[in-house]
Formats: structure tokens, C-alpha cells, sequence
């Protein structure tokens, strides 16, 4: 009688516990879905070379576009809109159920690392709540970077899943199959099969999710470098393990799958690109022959080039005389330094950062034409390739500035000292946001029907063009929701705080324990966590040498700050887990259990010494 009366009891408070937290994760994610509901995504039709430009690409006849601007950016936010209008779903409940998907894989991902169910669950609502979702241009602005976070953490927590699929250091499973003499029978076969096979798909959605963030921005090649070193930590552990050769080759096999796939979806969007324009480019604005012309300029000496003016007079027209295919074409550099950014005149109204890139488009479409992509990248090839024998001559003399990648202006030793204390700034801020971030005030337009820009996009997003700002819930306005939105950022300010200090404590405790030799564990973790924050500055680094000519604090965190919160956010996660280890000690070779195999021993345990107690009933 004691014993079932104990096996009941346990039962009962473990099923009311779990119904408890069920109710109250419903409840936060309804909560979350009202906020959705009513802080609207808004869409200003106006911004020409942003906002219109991006949503111009999801249109039907985009692939017969004759703009000269057709391929100035990438068009991975493109797919993310035509998904949104295909599924006939409002944006605003799109954008809701993209976080909730980030919310979701992140707490899987934390709960495959670790099996602490405290932690999953915070994870979920400290992902899903998370302020960025409701900042005026990072979050509500139909925008590429308003999916920057919530693509990011999805990307982040699959790459976590990946590591946690089979291998000796992140999993319980030493390889995908043929573990036990069971997996060697018919059903163990067909078993193993199947698993391959889930795997096998799971790693091609990791490499078509990576194509799709990659292909969101044109400066993502920063994105390379850890997606490749991840995957090189499975193809490691691959080599290292002990199993037959065939084995061993195919799980090898298996874990480069994503790069293959990602590689194959990359080259997919370049080639459908060269059957529409003719180019085989993601875009031809910061890559191909016209941004490499831009890039030669930028090596040019000379003493007028500072942090904000990347072009000055003097290196364009040194560019231009030294490429003898571009002295048959005047025309063209007169429109680059009398139109448009430069009117009236290039002395008056000096090209900043990389506007020279907008520049070269306006002005061979106005000029030569742009009809013919591939024309104007031969054109450039030869221009370039005349231009490079000018600075191997010395006719055109190079830059002994610091140049790190073809895309940012040199800068002097001086300068780049100079990046670092505001960099650390935009760094920080990221998870205090204690400045520049706004709550939304994003309303959309009431249409005009004599533009048609202004309902286009609003269909696109199935957004009612009689009502595109509705009260869905009649007794919580958008006030209520702004009101809302500012406490959540003062409830993360201090979330965040108290993730840094808890890391900081943890990882005070590992060196110690390192010193004396015990939890180990613990340092594969975090030295996950300090590579994404390491990650997290450099980017920031980057983009704060591109953005600074810029001079505006909010579009500096509008390009910065989407795209690193989620590497920091995970990255204190994974901190906080890291005292954890579901996994046995590895670094002292004692073979790894299972979380369930430890709690079904704990169980059966508990029931023998039951067993042994005198049933006094």
C-alpha cells in the first residue's frame, strides 16, 4: 500500500506540475500573439531603394524588371515576402509564428544540450518575448532586418541540433547506427535506414535555412567562417571515432550535408540570377566587375580619402584615366560626379561611404544602358584588369592604408584604434538597449489608389487595404501594447544583467574547478558561449567600420543590432547550462549516460529500497 500510495503521489504532482507549466507557456504565447496582433507590421512604400526595392523583387514580373536596380541587392528577404502571400496568412501573424519558431528550436536546442527543463522553458519565453520584436525599424518594419533576429536564432539553434545529432563531445550517440549488436538485425537495419534518412533531411533544411540568411544581405559572407568551423567539429569527431570504415565514411558524408546543400542553394539563386539578367551574381551592386571597379578606387592614394569620404574626386578621376576602355565611355564618369547623390557637382556634394555604388548603377543605366547586365560586366572586367596593370606599374599609386576586405573604405592604424570604443558600445547595447531602441510607432499608409506602390505591397502581405491598421482585440489598443513592450525591455535589461553576472559566476567557478581538475565538462560550453560573444564583437567591429560615415546612431543599431543580439542571447544560454552535464564526465572517459537511462536507474532505485521498507499498512 505504501508503495503505491508513494507511486500515485509522485505521479500526481509531476502531472499537475507539468499541467502548470503547459497553461502557463499557453498563456505567454497567446500573450505574445495578442502583441502581434496588434503593434502591426508597417510598410513605407516610399523608401525607394529599400523597403519598395525589396518587396519589388517578390512581384510576379520581377523577372522581366528593366530597372537598373534589379539586382543592387540580394533578394533573400524576397522569398521570405512571396512565402507570406502564398500562404495567404497576414504578415503580422507571419512574423509571429517566425519567432515562435525561433522560440521553439532554441528551447529544443538548449533542452538537447542540457535536459534541464528549467532552462528550456526560459529559453522558449526569453527568446519568444524577446524587445526586438517590437523596435520600430528593427522589428515591426517590413524590412530585411526585421527577420535579421528571429533567422538568426533559428540558424543558431539548428546548427546547435546539428552538434547535438550523434558524435562523442555534444551527443549521447557515438555514431547514427550500428551502436549495439541489436542495429545489426533486419529491424535494426530498417531502423538505422529511417534515422539516416531523417537526418539526411534535417541537414538539408540546416544548409537551405543558411542559403536563405545568407542571401539576406550582401555583407554575409561573415556568416561563412562559423558555419563551416561547426560543421568541421562533426567531420572531427567523424575521423575520431572508433567504428568500421564504411561507417565512418558515411556518417562524414552525412555531416557535410549542409554545406553541400547550402552550397547548392547559394549557386541556385546565382544561376536562376543569370537566366533572368544574364549575370551569375547574388548582386551586382557589391559584387561582380562594377563593385570590383568601386573597390579599385578605394585603394587609390590619396590624401582627400577620410572615414567618411571613401571616393574622393581626385581617385575617381585617376580610376578613370587609367583605364583606356573607360576614357571611349565620358560620359559616364560625368554622370558620377554631376547627377544624382553628386548634383550639382562632385566639389559640392562629395560621394560618402559606398553611395559611389548607387552612383555607378544610376549612371550606366543613364548612359550605356543596363538592359544587358552581362555587357557591363565585361566592360568593367577590362576596365579592371587596365587598372590593375596601372598599380602594378606605379602609374596609379596604392593606398598603405589597412585594407581588410575589398568592400570597406583602408583606414590608418589610427583610425581602426579609433572603431573600437564605439564598437564596444553598439556591442553592449545590444542587450541592454538602453539606447536607440524604440518601440514601435509604425502605422501603414491608408491607400492610394493613384500609386500603386502604396496597395501593391499591402496585398503582397495580405494586409486589408479598406482597414490596414485594425484593432483586433478590442479592449488591448496599441497603446496598451507599446506600454506593454517598454516594460518587457526593462524586465530584459535586468533578465540580461543577471544571464551576464550568473556567467561570470559560472565561469569564475570552471577555471577554478579546471585548476583542480574537476568539471571539465563545463569549458566545451563555454567556450561555445565565448566564441559567439568573440564572433559577436568582430561583427560588430565590421560593421561599425562601415557604418560610421553614416553618422546616425539609429541606423547604426538598425544594421547592427538584429544580427548580433541572438549570438550573445545564445551564447548566455549556453553559459547558464553549462554547469549541466546530462552526458557523464567525458573528459575523464567514463563512457557517457543517458538522461533517461540515469533517471530510469534513479527510479528503479528508489522502487528497491520501497521494496525493502516493511509495508506497515
Amino acid at each position: 500500500m505504501l508503495r503505491t500510495m508513494f507511486r500515485h503521489s509522485v505521479e500526481d504532482h509531476r502531472q499537475i506540475r507539468s499541467a502548470i507549466i503547459m497553461m502557463f507557456l499557453g498563456i505567454a504565447t497567446i500573450g505574445r500573439l495578442a502583441m502581434s496582433l496588434t503593434l502591426h507590421m508597417w510598410f513605407p512604400y516610399s523608401q525607394l531603394a529599400d523597403d519598395w526595392l525589396l518587396m519589388s523583387y517578390s512581384l510576379p514580373w520581377y523577372e522581366h524588371s528593366t530597372s537598373h536596380y534589379k539586382l543592387a541587392k540580394n533578394q533573400g528577404f524576397s522569398f521570405w515576402i512571396r512565402i507570406i502571400h502564398a500562404t495567404g496568412i497576414n504578415v503580422d501573424v507571419m512574423y509571429f509564428m517566425l519567432w515562435l519558431c525561433a522560440a521553439a528550436l532554441t528551447a529544443l536546442a538548449m533542452h538537447r544540450f542540457f535536459r534541464t527543463r528549467w532552462l528550456t522553458i526560459f529559453s522558449y519565453l526569453y527568446v519568444l518575448w524577446n524587445p526586438l520584436a517590437f523596435e520600430f525599424w528593427s522589428g515591426t518594419r517590413v524590412y530585411r532586418n526585421s527577420v535579421f533576429a528571429p533567422f538568426m536564432f533559428i540558424l543558431l539553434a539548428l546548427l546547435i541540433l546539428y552538434l547535438t545529432a550523434f558524435g562523442p563531445w555534444f551527443s549521447q550517440r557515438p555514431t547514427y547506427r550500428f551502436t549495439t549488436a541489436a542495429d545489426f538485425s533486419p529491424d535494426g537495419r530498417r531502423r538505422n535506414l529511417l534515422q539516416g534518412i531523417a537526418l539526411i533531411i534535417f541537414f538539408a533544411v540546416i544548409g537551405l535555412v543558411f542559403s536563405l540568411v545568407y542571401d539576406l544581405k550582401e555583407d554575409s559572407i561573415w556568416l561563412i567562417p562559423m558555419f563551416v568551423v561547426i560543421i568541421g567539429i562533426k567531420v572531427i569527431e567523424s575521423i575520431r571515432m572508433k567504428a568500421p570504415w564504411l561507417t565512418k565514411a558515411t556518417t562524414i558524408l552525412l555531416c557535410i550535408v549542409p554545406l553541400i546543400v547550402s552550397f547548392a542553394g547559394i549557386q541556385t539563386i546565382k544561376f536562376a540570377n543569370y537566366q533572368r539578367f544574364g549575370v551569375y551574381l547574388l548582386n551586382t551592386r557589391t559584387t561582380g566587375e562594377v563593385a570590383g571597379f568601386i573597390s579599385r578606387i578605394y585603394q587609390i592614394d590619396s590624401p582627400n580619402q577620410n572615414q567618411k569620404i571613401w571616393t574622393p574626386v581626385d581617385s575617381i578621376d585617376r580610376a578613370f584615366a587609367a583605364s583606356p576602355t573607360l576614357r571611349q565611355y565620358p560620359q559616364i564618369q560625368h554622370f558620377v560626379e554631376h547627377n544624382d547623390f553628386a548634383f550639382p557637382n562632385i566639389h559640392e556634394r562629395p560621394l560618402t561611404g559606398d553611395y559611389i555604388s548607387w552612383q555607378m548603377l544610376a549612371a550606366l543605366n543613364a548612359t550605356i544602358g543596363m538592359d544587358d547586365e552581362r555587357q557591363v560586366q565585361d566592360l568593367f572586367r577590362q576596365a579592371n584588369t587596365e587598372i590593375d596593370a596601372a598599380f602594378a606599374s606605379g602609374a596609379l599609386p596604392r593606398t598603405h592604408k589597412i585594407s581588410l576586405t575589398k568592400s570597406l573604405v583602408p583606414r590608418t592604424p589610427e583610425e581602426i584604434t579609433g572603431l573600437v570604443a564605439p564598437s564596444i558600445r553598439y556591442y553592449v547595447n545590444a542587450l541592454t538597449l538602453t539606447s536607440q531602441y524604440r518601440v514601435s510607432i509604425g502605422e501603414n499608409d491608408d491607400v492610394d489608389y493613384n500609386n500603386p506602390k502604396s496597395w501593391i505591397g499591402l496585398q503582397q502581405l495580405n494586409i486589408d487595404l479598406q482597414n490596414p491598421n485594425p484593432q483586433v482585440i478590442p479592449w488591448f489598443s496599441a497603446d496598451d501594447a507599446r506600454l506593454v513592450a517598454r516594460n518587457i525591455v526593462r524586465m530584459y535589461r535586468l533578465v540580461n544583467a543577471a544571464m551576464v553576472l550568473a556567467f561570470a559566476v559560472i565561469f569564475i567557478g570552471a577555471i577554478h574547478d579546471g585548476i583542480r581538475r574537476r568539471a571539465l565538462h563545463q569549458w566545451k560550453y563555454l567556450a561555445l558561449s565565448l566564441c559567439l560573444f568573440s564572433y559577436a564583437f568582430v561583427y560588430t567591429f565590421f560593421a561599425y567600420w562601415y557604418a560610421q560615415y553614416l553618422e546616425n546612431p539609429n541606423t547604426t543599431f538598425f544594421y547592427i543590432t538584429g544580427l548580433i543580439m541572438p549570438l550573445l542571447c545564445i551564447g548566455l544560454l549556453i553559459g547558464l547550462g553549462a554547469p549541466k552535464n546530462p552526458h557523464g564526465n567525458l573528459d575523464t572517459g567514463i563512457p557517457p549516460a543517458t538522461y533517461r537511462s540515469n533517471r530510469r536507474a534513479r527510479i528503479v532505485r528508489g522502487k528497491a529500497m520501497i521494496s525493502r521498507t516493511p509495508d506497515r499498512g
